[in-house]
């Protein structure tokens, strides 16, 4: 290839030596010009002369990060990062500069690093092992004349948005198998995922995907609602892409405010790829990041960053999905490629947001104030199909304290699903809370099969239409059924408290004791106060 004429410099700690010199030796392998200081990084006024004229003159500037400049609140690398730092003021958004590389497991989140450094996407090169992929990008970031050729994108400075076109809640109730008795229990976990619990499948599939919680980096930190309701909304979108299993909101939400690699996640998940971003919101504006890391190896494989107002989020939204998608060469649906319901009113989509919060809480109060959002979403926009399925969901948890078979809630929440098939007659949400009525009320078991059968047609990854199926067909005596029902949800959910308990009775139902005492401890281990 045309070597690169354009030079890059590399910052690191004295005790990162050796895998600043792996990472050196693999970009000057293609022809890449480093600038790499190896003599143990003394002081000096000459010194000081050469490191500032080479930030200043290097086309990209690469710190490298790790525990090590974690621990250390001084050293040399320390003033590199700040004239690095400097110099971004001057170089425009829309041009890579930072190229930030950390060689173990040291988060993002809290970082001790300048600004800069967060607003641009970090790459995982463990111990400094360094991929061809990595070697194109930065090439091609250089000019290079040939950059050899790369299956997959790389890193961009810039980094992107998530949110929905269809609403993707999930039912969680649970069918008492003799009174035939549903307690709606869906929430968000929020326990640190146990070193035992792992996923069903033994190892990570090839085109299977985690999306984490988002990060609220917005100034007062109180975006958290928007940033969650983001990353479901992404997860929602994936989910139509053909031949990518994405593992269930719940197990996913277990990592929410932990520092676990993204091996440990990929492994307990089953998940081979894992997204992980961040939300800035202010007045009108957003800032949306996101990233795509493959979890065995933690190397980075695409990354983005928009800053949009917040009326093009859904598009924005459907551009991170298929850019994953060409980053895991899988094909994205036509007919996918626009919103169903374009946003028609900013506020709407606020109350909607605000309102799936009050749900993932799903306390009594919390449960009113959802349904009060939500109906304030649906007066501003009455054609929000998303919020109309968010509003049955809370009206089925809220009215007879989720107690279906008592028949206290039923009105409001049929009312509420009438609606919502006016507008979306392929909802599957609302053909599972039409299912769970039949099963747990009307005792219908025909009837229930069918509108199970047809949420779980219209959404393949409704993990949990999946496992009240699975009881249904316990009801009905179809016991090899039950339980291929109930591990294809746990492939999906795999961290899902109520799916292992409900695993596990059909396992003491079956008279499988070990099985179903495997399962009930597992479902402590998720979530210890953990109750249906």
């Amino acid at each position: 290839m045309t070597e690169v004429k354009q030079a890059v410099f590399l910052s690191y700690a004295s005790e990162d030596a050796a895998a600043a010199q792996s990472l050196c030796d693999a970009l000057q392998a293609i022809g890449v010009e480093v600038w790499f200081d190896q003599t143990e990084l003394r002081g000096g006024d000459a010194w000081d002369q050469k490191i500032q004229q080479q930030i200043r003159d290097c086309a990209l500037f690469i710190p490298i990060i790790s525990q090590q400049t974690a621990e250390r609140p001084e050293g040399y690398f320390r003033l590199e990062w700040d004239l690095a730092d400097q110099r971004t003021h001057m170089v425009a958004r829309n041009k890579a500069f930072i190229v930030p590389v950390c060689i173990d497991d040291t988060r993002d989140r809290g970082a001790d690093v300048p600004e800069s450094f967060l607003r641009a996407q970090w790459t995982r090169l463990p111990r400094g092992a360094t991929p061809a992929s990595f070697c194109t990008r930065i090439a091609a970031l250089l000019g290079a004349a040939e950059a050899p050729p790369s299956p997959l994108p790389g890193i961009s400075r810039a980094l992107p948005l998530t949110l929905p076109r269809k609403f993707n809640w999930r039912i969680a109730a649970v069918v008492a198998v003799a009174a035939a008795v549903a307690l709606l229990a869906w929430q968000p976990w929020r326990a640190v995922p146990p070193k035992g619990i792992a996923a069903s499948a033994s190892a990570a599939t090839e085109k299977s995907i985690a999306v984490l919680p988002f990060s609220d980096i917005s100034e007062k930190h109180d975006q958290d609602y928007f940033a969650d309701g983001i990353a479901e909304e992404l997860r929602a979108v994936l989910v139509k892409i053909p031949s990518l299993k994405v593992i269930g909101r719940t197990s996913s939400m277990q990592f929410k405010g932990t520092q676990a690699d993204l091996r440990t996640i990929g492994t307990r998940l089953g998940a081979g790829y894992v997204v992980e971003g961040s939300v800035r919101k202010s007045g009108p504006r957003i800032r949306v990041t996101a990233q795509l890391s493959e979890s065995r190896s933690g190397t980075q494989l695409w990354a983005e960053r928009y800053d949009r107002d917040f009326g093009d989020i859904l598009n924005v939204q459907d551009q991170i999905a298929t850019s994953i998608a060409r980053a895991l060469q899988l094909a994205v649906v036509a007919a996918d490629a626009q919103p169903a319901h374009p946003l028609q009113s900013t506020e709407a989509y606020n109350y909607y947001l605000r309102g799936r919060a009050a749900l993932d809480r799903a306390t009594e109060d919390s449960l009113h104030e959802a349904v009060s959002d939500l109906e304030q979403a649906l007066a501003l926009d009455p054609g929000f199909t998303r919020a109309a399925e968010g509003l049955a969901l809370a009206r089925l948890m809220s009215d007879g304290n989720g107690v279906v078979a008592s028949n206290k809630g039923w009105p409001a929440t049929e009312d509420a699903v009438r609606r919502v098939l006016q507008l979306n007659p392929g909802s599957a949400l609302a053909h599972a809370i039409l299912g769970l009525k039949y099963a747990t009320y009307d005792y219908n078991w025909s009837a229930a099969r069918a509108e199970f059968d047809k949420a779980v047609a219209l959404d393949t990854h409704d993990s949990v239409a999946l496992y009240n199926m699975s009881w249904l067909a316990f009801d009905l005596a179809l016991y090899d059924e039950a339980r291929r029902l109930q591990n294809i949800s746990l492939s999906i959910d795999p961290l899902n408290p109520d799916a292992r308990q409900n695993g596990a009775i059909i396992d003491y139902m079956l008279g499988d004791l070990d099985g179903a005492e495997r399962g009930f401890r597992a479902s402590m281990q998720i979530s210890p106060s953990f109750s249906s």
